[in-house]
C-alpha cells in the first residue's frame, strides 16, 4: 500500500491552483473542462482523463454535505498530480465493502472506489471546520495505478498533526 502521508507536501510545490466554489449539480460540466485545460496546460496529458474523472468524482461528494462551498485544488509536479477537494461537511467518507449493489439506478456508492482504482494513492484529511479529500496521480507506464494491484489500496483516513 502506498504511504500517502507525506507525498502530497513534499512533491507537489510547482504549481497550484485552488477554485473556491459551490456545488450545484449542473456545475460539474465545467468542473470537467476547467481541469482538462488546467491539465492540458501543465503538460499533463497522459492524467487529463483520469484527472477529470477523479475531480468529478470528490466534488460530486460535496453533495453529501450541508454546506454547498468548497474548494478544488489541483498541485503539480514535472510528472505527477495531487486533487484535493476541501468541503466543510464533517462526515468523512468511507468505500462501501462487500458485492457491488446490483442497484445500478442509484446514484451514490460507486465514486470512491474508482477513485482509489485510479490514483496512486488517496486518502481523507479530518479539518477542524471540514475535511479534504484528495487523490494524487501519477503520469506514465510506472505510475498507472490501473497497472498496478489495486486490491491492496484502501482509501486512507488521515489525522491532521
Amino acid at each position: 500500500m502506498p504511504t500517502p502521508v507525506l507525498l502530497p507536501l513534499r512533491h507537489f510545490t510547482d504549481h497550484q491552483v485552488t477554485l473556491r466554489l459551490h456545488y450545484s449539480p449542473d456545475r460539474l460540466a465545467h468542473v470537467r473542462r476547467i481541469v482538462a485545460a488546467l491539465l492540458s496546460h501543465w503538460g499533463l496529458d497522459d492524467l487529463v482523463d483520469d484527472g477529470v474523472l477523479v475531480a468529478t468524482e470528490l466534488v460530486g461528494n460535496v453533495r453529501h454535505t450541508e454546506n454547498p462551498s468548497y474548494e478544488l485544488t489541483l498541485r503539480r509536479s514535472e510528472s505527477d498530480l495531487l486533487i484535493e477537494v476541501k468541503d466543510f461537511g464533517r462526515t468523512l467518507p468511507a468505500i462501501r465493502t462487500g458485492p457491488p449493489d446490483p442497484d445500478t439506478s442509484r446514484d451514490s456508492g460507486r465514486g470512491l472506489p474508482l477513485v482509489s482504482a485510479l490514483s496512486a494513492a488517496c486518502g481523507v484529511t479530518p479539518l477542524l471546520d471540514g475535511k479534504t479529500v484528495w487523490a494524487a496521480l501519477q503520469a506514465g507506464p510506472q505510475g498507472n495505478a490501473r497497472m498496478g494491484d489495486s486490491a491492496h489500496r484502501t482509501f486512507e483516513v488521515l489525522s491532521k498533526s
